[in-house]
């Protein structure tokens, strides 16, 4: 009888522990293989701060749509640090901004990996068709030597309030990319969807709804589609090495003054040795003689195209529906 007393007690005492954790203790809780993450509060308490001891290798698991606003609504920008390997599963649901931020900022070499294990989630940037902020606001920043961003499956988007995403006009403040990849960093692409990109200020230098800098970047699977900007609608590659493969790769719908879908600026390498660059438009929308629907590559850019289908777009002078001024090498693909 003693010993089932005491039996019970110790079971209850342990009951009576779990109850009592919350907050980011919860989070630490659970924190044995994926770490589930229901609310605005999991999402702060797990990456809103860049000053945290290092999270090591850590799965983060969306169980409900989170929009995360501004500090003052109880909000942060969330990061991944140096040493970090970071994978968030949307599994079928949405981590949206709420305010004009770097959302997602991974910084010092760290790795951030995107998966959606379900089907149908999205990671969005905040966009306002009325503001007259000239904030900068994207879903992913990378920034330091070594840091990496590994798109795998779901989808990173634009989320824009009163209006949308194609009712901007060339004359909004605001500026961004959904993905930015500073120098020094690379972005990985297997799978997913990056789409809708707004035409955003003129002004802004960085253009691209993806924006590579110098480092070593490839997309071998995947959607990207839609973005608009002044030069490479859906990437701009400056400086770096991008390289392109993979039957299922779709790079379609983008619309830019130069490059509607890709542009390589001078000192970058471009290759591509499959998938399909389609539909993309080269407009005066943004300024005088547009060129390169598809593609441009100015001089000083080195493209090598050993495969692929290039097909559909448009210009509005009919300026070259591929502009490769750069040193080209043609080895395959069908134009």
């Amino acid at each position: 009888m003693i010993r089932k007393l005491i039996a019970f007690v110790l079971t209850a005492a342990m009951a009576l522990s779990l109850l009592t954790v919350s907050g980011a203790g919860a989070l630490e809780a659970r924190a044995e293989g994926e770490i589930e993450l229901s609310s605005l509060e999991d999402v702060v308490a797990a990456l809103g701060s860049n000053t945290r001891e290092s999270l090591g290798t850590k799965t983060y698991k969306l169980t409900a749509n989170i929009s995360v606003g501004t500090t003052a609504a109880g909000g942060s920008n969330l990061y991944v640090l140096g040493d970090e390997d970071i994978t968030l599963d949307l599994a079928g649901y949405r981590l949206r901004s709420l305010a004009f931020r770097n959302f997602i900022t991974v910084q010092g070499g760290g790795a951030f990996t995107l998966i959606d294990s379900v089907g149908g989630g999205s990671l969005e940037a905040y966009y306002n068709a009325t503001s007259t902020s000239t904030s900068t606001s994207r879903a992913v920043y990378l920034t330091g030597e070594g840091s990496t961003f590994n798109l795998v499956s779901g989808t990173v988007k634009s989320y824009v309030t009163n209006g949308t995403y194609d009712g901007f006009t060339k004359t909004s403040t605001l500026k961004g990319n959904l993905i930015y990849a500073a120098d020094g960093t690379s972005f990985n692409m297997t799978g997913g969807t990056v789409t809708e990109l707004p035409p955003l200020s003129t002004t802004s230098t960085s253009g691209g709804m993806i924006y590579l800098g110098n480092g070593t970047h490839t997309i071998s699977g995947g959607t990207i589609s839609n973005g608009i900007s002044s030069s490479g609608g859906n990437i701009l590659l400056n400086k770096g090495t991008l390289t392109i493969s993979g039957d299922d790769t779709l790079i379609t719908g983008g619309t830019a003054r130069y490059g509607g879908n890709i542009r390589a600026n001078d000192g970058s390498t471009l290759i591509i040795n499959g998938g399909t660059v389609s539909n993309g438009v080269s407009t005066t929308f943004f300024g005088n003689s547009p060129s390169g629907g598809n593609i441009y590559c100015p001089v000083g850019s080195t493209v090598v195209i050993n495969g692929g289908t290039f097909s559909g777009s448009t210009t509005t002078n009919n300026n070259y529906y591929n502009y490769l001024r750069g040193t080209a090498t043609i080895n395959g693909g069908t134009f």
